[in-house]
């Protein structure tokens, strides 16, 4: 489903196509319900689907910010990306100058949770290390009313989508870069 919604912020003029890495073995049978198909993709691979159309193609890995397990603050924040994304050995090497990181967080209503105060503060930390990955964003499900798009590297901005068109897909700018 978050693929479907990459292909709304990235794709707002377009119908693209979205592709995934299947399994080794599979035989090329009909593919019927979302289940289905993530059942057939392969995990654990530094690309999570490519989202193209006749002009563009861009590059994701899909990640859950794992807030059961860290409080959300911009340094907890600062120290998964130091963890998860930033080491070379991971995803910012040299292979992947052309991959976009998607960060899916769905902040608690108890969270310290600050918004754009949190993601200025991380885009600060990241435009001073060396990051080879061509963006750092993460998706934000507000209650169910909004999809909130912030992107902490290279530039520092968001945008908002009411839920409803997301389908359709209208974007307003909230805050430029």
């Amino acid at each position: 489903m978050r693929a479907i919604t990459l292909a709304d912020f990235y794709f707002l003029e377009s119908d693209p196509v979205i592709c995934f890495e299947i399994k080794r073995g599979y035989t090329g049978d009909k593919i019927s319900s979302i289940e289905e198909l993530v059942n057939k993709m392969e995990s654990n691979t530094e690309i999570d689907c490519l989202i193209k159309d006749s002009q563009t193609a861009f590059k994701f890995q899909l990640k859950q910010y794992p807030e059961e397990y860290k409080e959300w603050s911009a340094d907890k924040v600062i120290a998964y990306l130091d963890e998860t994304i930033l080491p070379i050995r991971k995803y910012n090497n040299e292979f992947n100058k052309d991959l976009i990181i998607i960060i899916a967080i769905k902040p608690k209503a108890d969270s310290s949770f600050k918004g754009v105060e949190d993601f200025d503060e991380i885009h600060k930390y990241l435009i001073k290390k060396e990051v080879r990955l061509k963006e750092i964003n993460f998706l934000i499900n507000l209650n169910m009313e909004y999809m909130v798009w912030n992107q902490a590297y290279p530039e520092n901005g968001h945008y908002k989508i009411p839920w409803n068109q997301l389908s359709y897909h209208v974007a307003k700018i909230i805050r430029p870069n």
